[in-house]
């Protein structure tokens, strides 16, 4: 991030930046989104998590190539208000979890040959899960999650949680996870 250009605009005051926001949420959904994700108290980020989260699984338009990166970028906004809407470590492993189980519709309904759609589950819900499940007490309880989302693991994706496992389960569960 260039420094200068954060401090001129933090020179600029809160009323100029709020204005150049709203301006360019006029032309941008994803600044529009920004935006409500910016202003909503936690417990709404949540119930925008669950409502976006519902509205995928419903869609029946088809996303070809040229808009995966668009729709790639409209999950990491999904995902970044569960991250915005959900302190509870367990809610939060049981949502991301919920996230890779919308992988069937979700990539049924695009072109992923580009692999962005792919890297948000890859990389932004696997860092995610990661680090909802380091702080969750209930390590036995994110070990069954993971077992239980990668029992239906059609594209390949949800194998990531299996790969994360070490970074967040002790290792006395992992070999009984193998077992």
């Amino acid at each position: 991030m260039d420094k200068d250009r954060r401090q001129q605009l933090i020179d600029c005051g809160p009323d100029a930046l709020a204005d150049a926001l709203l301006n360019l949420a006029v032309h941008s959904v994803e600044v529009d989104d920004l935006i409500e994700q910016l202003i909503a108290t936690p417990k709404e980020n949540l119930s925008r998590f669950k409502r976006k989260l519902s509205g995928l699984k419903r869609r029946t338009r088809f996303i070809d190539w040229r808009e995966s990166a668009s729709f790639a970028r409209e999950l990491e906004l999904l995902l970044q208000d569960l991250k915005s809407g959900v302190d509870d470590p367990l809610i939060g492993v049981e949502l991301v979890a919920a996230f890779y189980e919308a992988d069937n519709t979700i990539f049924k309904m695009c072109d992923d040959s580009s692999g962005n759609i792919g890297d948000v589950f890859r990389y932004d819900a696997k860092e995610l899960f990661v680090d909802y499940a380091k702080r969750c007490s209930d390590k036995e309880k994110n070990a069954d999650i993971i077992l239980k989302v990668n029992q239906k693991d059609n594209y390949g994706i949800r194998d990531t949680l299996i790969d994360c496992a070490g970074e967040c389960l002790p290792e006395g569960i992992i070999r009984t996870m193998i077992a």
